[in-house]
């Protein structure tokens, strides 16, 4: 997960473009830039004016369709509730990215930095508006448990011709007693978002804890960035026609095999860990494959995913106790999208702007009837259920689904972790969501409960 918003956002707003751009050309000139910067500048103050209706004016017409007033609105007002006031700009820049013009400000808020992008169009509007977390800033510390002694890290390409990924392979430093060691390997599946290799949410970084950890106790780990941020452009592209397979699935499978190959990886002990979205799609990944020696399933919604929204905007806007009219405005609106994506009318080309998240419908339509839990009783490999007690996002009511559909199911373990959230990270009371803008980590009771089902011998 991106931005906190992120966890609830599946594409537009949240795509985070691999920013590998080039600088500005030597030939442009510095009032070509600053006049961009005076125009970002103009823009975020009417932001933060809450002038909403002068700031949408600033967006070319594709921008508009796809990010109407009422959506950008309620997105800016939700992520300054999530990690506070925009307290300063400690730093701007320009780059060229597909020969477009894009302003950078790096952003100090109140509980985390962030880079706030701005793409223009030819016209001189906005066509892009992106906002990620700034890792200069929000430093990563490794986890007491992890020793950075133990093991390697290892470059590693794959993936479909046109949608290559990059990714790491953490792997166990081999002895000198046993240099033809080869190692289980766990691959990590992100959730929903435009997540990199990382899972990285503020100064947390999930998938490395696990990586770290994992290795450290002698098990490889593989992550890799998501396809929606490594080729957020191409996925634009084909977005009418996008789907969970495409999102997730292709590249997991695809990872699977690259495994396989791997010569310091033992082929008959490859599993797949899926984190929320990841989870959800496990179920689906699993689907005509016997090289898979297991699964873990953290936090991954047993109920189709639209269910789940109303539950989430409903838990958020009342933990203060009260709900204000624009909140259940904003509640209205998300009820009636999902309405509107469990309608028998729903068709391809229902417009974007009517359905939640600003997805297109084809997502909707592949995953609407989907059940994981159920799908999941066709799995015939290992599997380990975890929840944390306190996930308001994915809840124990569909870890209680799991259980129910997969009971008596043999090989199926379950754990649930009294003080984890969703991002599995430790906290008291009600989980809230500036929760994942304090560093943290992946409790060690939890590589070890990974660590044991993986070796455990049946």
């Amino acid at each position: 997960m991106k931005l906190i918003i992120t966890i609830l956002t599946i594409f537009l707003l949240s795509f985070n473009i691999s920013w590998t751009a080039q600088r500005n050309d030597s030939t442009k000139t510095e009032n070509s830039d600053s006049s961009y910067i005076e125009k970002s500048n103009q823009f975020i103050k009417l932001i933060l004016s809450k002038k909403f209706d002068d700031a949408f004016e600033f967006f070319d017409t594709t921008m508009k369709k796809a990010f109407p007033i009422e959506k950008f609105q309620s997105t800016w007002n939700t992520i300054e509730s999530q990690v506070g006031k925009l307290e300063k700009i400690v730093k701007k820049e320009t780059i060229i990215y597909n020969e477009k013009k894009v302003v950078i400000f790096t952003t100090k808020f109140e509980k985390m930095y962030l880079d706030i992008r701005i793409v223009y169009s030819d016209s001189l509007k906005i066509g892009g508006f992106f906002l990620a977390p700034n890792y200069d800033f929000n430093e990563y510390k490794t986890p007491p448990y992890a020793n950075i002694k133990t093991f390697d890290e290892e470059q590693v390409t794959f993936g479909k011709k046109g949608w290559e990924l990059k990714g790491i392979l953490t792997i166990p430093k081999k002895t000198e007693e046993n240099k033809s060691e080869i190692f289980p390997v766990v691959i990590l599946v992100h959730g929903s978002g435009p997540h990199d290799m990382d899972e990285s949410i503020g100064p947390n970084k999930p998938f490395k804890d696990l990586a770290w950890g994992l290795a450290t106790k002698r098990i490889a780990v593989f992550r890799y960035n998501k396809r929606t941020n490594e080729h957020p452009a191409k996925i634009l592209e084909k977005l009418t026609n996008f789907t969970l397979y495409d999102e997730t699935i292709e590249d997991a499978k695809e990872a699977v095999k690259k495994m396989i190959s791997m010569s310091d990886i033992d082929p008959f002990r490859v599993y797949v860990l899926g984190h929320s979205l990841g989870g959800m799609a496990i179920p689906r990944i699993a689907d005509g494959d016997k090289l898979i020696a297991g699964y873990i399933i953290m936090a991954g919604n047993a109920r189709p995913l639209q269910e789940l929204l109303p539950e989430q905007y409903q838990y958020i806007f009342g933990l203060d106790g009260k709900i204000t009219d624009e909140e259940q405005e904003q509640l209205d609106s998300i009820k009636a999208q999902v309405d509107r994506v469990n309608d028998s009318s729903l068709t391809k080309d229902t417009p974007i702007n009517l359905l939640p998240l600003s997805t297109p419908a084809n997502y909707w339509l592949d995953i609407r009837n989907y059940q994981p839990a159920v799908k999941a009783k066709e799995i015939t490999s290992r599997m380990l259920i975890l929840q944390g007690e306190r996930d308001y996002q994915v809840t124990t009511k569909d870890f209680e689904i799991w259980k129910q559909e997969l009971a008596g199911k043999e090989k199926v373990e379950f754990k649930l972790y009294p003080k984890l959230n969703h991002i599995f990270m430790e906290g008291k009371g009600k989980s809230r969501p500036e929760e994942y803008t304090n560093a943290s980590h992946i409790p060690e009771y939890v590589i070890d409960d990974i660590v044991k089902f993986i070796l455990r011998k049946y």
